[in-house]
C-alpha cells in the first residue's frame, strides 16, 4: 500500500497526544511551512510573542508537497484536503462573533474555510468543544453554520494504560497526593495547599508532591505574588510537602503510579490530559466540573467537586465569584481527602474503574483506526 502523508504545522504536545503520536496504517506525518510561518518569526522576534492569528492559518499555495493537511486548531486557507483537530470552538484566538468588529475579517475568513469543500472534517475533543461550536454559530447564516456542524465528530485523545494491576492503598501507610502542572494556581493549587492546611491533624498520614513551575499570573485565578508567597510559606510549613520546579515525564509518569489520589481542581480547563495519565497509572483524580472534566471523571472512578459554571466553564468572573470559588474548592477538597483516608477500599475500586475507563474509551488502536478512516474518506 501507497504511504500517504499527511502534512502538519506543528508537532507539540496536542499534535502528538491526538494524531501524530498514533500509528496510522498506510499514512506519515511530515512537518510543513506555510505563509504565516515565515511571516510569524520576524513578528516573534521583534514583539517577543507570537501572532494571534497567524498561529492559527496556513496558507502554502498548494506548493507543499503532500496528500493531506492535520491541524490542531489551526485552519488551510489552500485547496488541498484537510481536517483539523480543536479543543474548545474555532476561529481560535477569535471572540464571540460581533464582540469586536476588526476581528469580522479574520473569522469570516476562518468560517470559510471550514465551510468549504477542502476541509473534510473537524474533529471535537469532548463533547464539550462540540458544544461551544455549535454555541459560537448560532448567529451565522444557515448555510455557512449547516455545512460546519455537518462535519463535526468527537474523538477523544488516546491514552494506553500505563499499569497491569492496581496496587492496593491499604497496603500504604499513607495517602500520596500528587499535583501536576505549570500553571500551578490556575489548576487549583493555592486551594490544595489551603485545604493541606485545614487538615493539619492529619499530616502524619497524608504526603503531597507538586511538579510544578509555580506561573502565576493567569486569566483565570489572576494569582498575585501575595499567592506565591502564601503557596510558598504553606510549601515550606510542613515536611510531608515536596515542590519540583521540572521533572521528565517518565518521572511524572511513576508518581502517578506511586500515588493514591491525583488532583487538577482546575479553575479552567478546556480537556485535562493529566487526568487520562493519572487514570491510565490507575491513580483516581479529583477535578471540578467545567470544560470537558466530566466527560473524562465522575464519582465512579474519581471525584467532581461541583463549582459554579458560565457557559460550561468554572473559571470565576469576578472578585466575589472568586471568593465562593475557592470555598467549595477548599472544602471539597477536604472532604474528599477525609473520605479516601477513612474508605481505602472505595480508593481501590476507584483505581479499578480507572483502568477499565481507559482501555474501554481511550484505546490508541481504535483512536488510530478512526482517523485511518478518516483520511481515507477525505482522500477518495
Amino acid at each position: 500500500m501507497e504511504n500517504k502523508i499527511i502534512g502538519i504545522k506543528a508537532n507539540y504536545y496536542p499534535e502528538i497526544r491526538n494524531f501524530t503520536g498514533l500509528e496510522i496504517e498506510g499514512f506519515s506525518f511530515v512537518k510543513k511551512h506555510d505563509f504565516y510561518k515565515f511571516l510569524s518569526f520576524p513578528y516573534f522576534k521583534l514583539l517577543h510573542k507570537t501572532h494571534p492569528k497567524w498561529l492559527n492559518l496556513f496558507q502554502d499555495y498548494n506548493l507543499g508537497k503532500y496528500d493531506m493537511l492535520h491541524f490542531f486548531n489551526a485552519i488551510s486557507l489552500g485547496s488541498k484536503p484537510w481536517v483539523v483537530t480543536f479543543e474548545y470552538f474555532l476561529p481560535r484566538g477569535a471572540h464571540q462573533i460581533g464582540k469586536y468588529p476588526k476581528e469580522n475579517k479574520y473569522i469570516n475568513k476562518v468560517l470559510k474555510s471550514l465551510a468549504g469543500n477542502a476541509c473534510k472534517q473537524i474533529i471535537a475533543l469532548s463533547a464539550y468543544a462540540e458544544n461551544a461550536q455549535i454555541d459560537y454559530l448560532k448567529n451565522v447564516d444557515p448555510k455557512l453554520k449547516d455545512a460546519i456542524l455537518s462535519k463535526i465528530v468527537v474523538l477523544h485523545p488516546s491514552q494506553k494504560l500505563l499499569v497491569n494491576k492496581v496496587v492496593p492503598s491499604t497496603d500504604k501507610e499513607e495517602l500520596h497526593l500528587v499535583m501536576v502542572g505549570a500553571d500551578f494556581f490556575r489548576k487549583g493549587g493555592l486551594e490544595v495547599l489551603r485545604a493541606m492546611d485545614n487538615l493539619n491533624a492529619l499530616q502524619d498520614k497524608l504526603k503531597l508532591t507538586i511538579v510544578s513551575s509555580m506561573q502565576f499570573g493567569d486569566y483565570a485565578s489572576r494569582s498575585t505574588t501575595e499567592d506565591v508567597a502564601e503557596a510558598m510559606q504553606l510549601i515550606q510549613k510542613y515536611s510531608n510537602i515536596t515542590l519540583h520546579h521540572a521533572l521528565p515525564n517518565p518521572e511524572v509518569i511513576n508518581l502517578f503510579k506511586q500515588a493514591d489520589i491525583a488532583l487538577l481542581p482546575s479553575y479552567d480547563e478546556t480537556y485535562g490530559y493529566t487526568v487520562l495519565e493519572a487514570q491510565a497509572c490507575a491513580c483516581p483524580v479529583i477535578t471540578t466540573n467545567g470544560g470537558a472534566f466530566t466527560e473524562i471523571n465522575n464519582e465512579a472512578c474519581g471525584w467532581v467537586i461541583e463549582v459554579p459554571l458560565k457557559e460550561g466553564r468554572s473559571i470565576p468572573r469576578g472578585k466575589v465569584e472568586k471568593e465562593t470559588f475557592q470555598k467549595i474548592l477548599v472544602a471539597g477538597l477536604e472532604k474528599v481527602i477525609k473520605s479516601a483516608l477513612a474508605d481505602k477500599d472505595a480508593l481501590d475500586k476507584k483505581s479499578a474503574v480507572c483502568m477499565q475507563r481507559i482501555a474501554e474509551q481511550h484505546d490508541p488502536k481504535r483512536a488510530a483506526e478512526t482517523l485511518r478512516n478518516i483520511y481515507t474518506k477525505a482522500l477518495a
